[in-house]
């Protein structure tokens, strides 16, 4: 929801998706169902109020403000819990928060704490709950340049509590409050946990390692249905620190890496905010150093000798680059070439037995390396 800078009017904001989540078991045995708003960040600044509907009934469930050296030296964010249908002030609407000089302040929760009956609430009724201030160059509470944090909150649904979170990210100095998403509990009384989407987010099954050159190869998963992106981690098998890569897509190809040489690895799901666990470890050892005439930092081909293929890596050479195969004779032979993220694919399966050229040329150079077909 936003608000009318003209008539101080709250207008609705709808929500562009509304998920009915996966079910969470809690210590009261009923499975809970999350539902979760994710609506497109929403930021503002200006004098008035924005309407934060937690149930998307049509009627804000808790009125936020940010106000930048509107009011004497104050410069603030704040929520207060307002009624269903007239104004504010419902005692029922409450944000997760503690008493500090003579002001309440909303807590700003992290992702995994738990929002329920035994969470300490501010008492907002007919009051504001500061979420940031600053005042006379001092700053009070605990969202202001935090980052992205959890306001945790109970509100009202036909006389029954219902527990939630709203994703917020507040600047001051000026103020602005983005709201990125909120998301309730649709069974009474249940808690819920910060940042829980209701969606579970599950451990990729992994594919498998392709192409395998002296200096790069292919790691391929299967998709996560809830996933948004994946993270990756490779290293050397023996060694500490890891090489950690967020992928949008099902696959990467990973380079620089050395010769001969066994390695590692595995990939999480990232589901919103939520991670799944990393898959089992998977391993691969790249291929030998030194391929015909060249050395493996200038052109990788593989494997040497060869039956049905063999795999170049092209990564680093002009887009313009000419590849040609010729006979030992000088013939020039014809074959199949399939390339995907930089490594080109030779279908050599209908060649005579016998040794080959594959010559490479660039706008400045000639490459040539030998190879044998069994």
């Amino acid at each position: 929801m936003t608000t009318d800078k003209t008539s101080n009017k709250v207008v609705k904001i709808s929500a562009y998706s509304t998920m009915a989540g996966a079910f969470l078991t809690l210590a009261n045995e009923s499975q809970a169902a999350v539902v979760y708003n994710n609506i497109d960040d929403h930021t503002y600044t200006a004098i008035g109020w924005y309407g934060l509907d937690a149930d998307d009934n049509g009627y804000p469930d808790f009125l936020m403000q940010a106000v930048s050296a509107s009011e004497g030296n104050w410069t603030f964010a704040s929520a207060i819990g307002a009624l269903s249908s007239s104004g504010y002030g419902n005692d029922a609407n409450m944000v997760v928060g503690y008493s500090g000089d003579v002001h309440y302040y909303g807590s700003a929760l992290n992702a995994g704490e738990l929002i329920g009956p035994l969470s300490p609430f501010a008492d907002n009724t007919y009051n504001r709950v500061w979420l940031a201030s600053v005042y006379s160059g001092s700053t009070y509470g605990q969202f202001g340049n935090a980052g992205d944090r959890f306001m945790g909150f109970k509100f009202d649904i036909d006389g029954s509590l219902h527990y939630g979170w709203a994703r917020l990210n507040i600047t001051i100095n000026p103020v602005t409050v983005t709201v990125k998403g909120y998301a309730y509990d649709d069974i009474p009384n249940n808690p819920i946990i910060a940042g829980d989407l209701g969606v579970s987010c599950d451990v990729p099954d992994i594919d498998g390692t392709y192409n395998i050159m002296p200096s790069s190869a292919k790691l391929k998963w299967f998709a996560v249905d809830a996933a948004t992106k994946y993270q990756l981690k490779y290293r050397k098998v023996g060694t500490a620190t890891w090489t950690k890569l967020n992928v949008s897509g099902t696959q990467k190809t990973i380079t620089g890496l050395e010769c001969n040489v066994a390695y590692e690895w595995n990939v999480k799901s990232k589901c919103g905010d939520l991670f799944s666990a990393f898959s089992p470890l998977q391993t691969f050892t790249t291929a030998v150093c030194k391929i015909g005439e060249l050395s493996s930092t200038e052109i990788d081909v593989y494997p040497n000798p060869a039956s049905d293929a063999v795999y170049l890596d092209l990564q680093g050479l002009e887009t313009t680059s000419i590849v040609a195969i010729s006979d030992i004779n000088g013939k020039q032979m014809v074959s199949d070439f399939i390339i995907e993220d930089g490594i080109m694919q030779v279908d050599i399966h209908d060649y005579p037995a016998g040794i080959y050229l594959l010559q490479i040329q660039t706008s400045t150079d000639i490459k040539t390396i030998k190879f044998v077909k069994q």
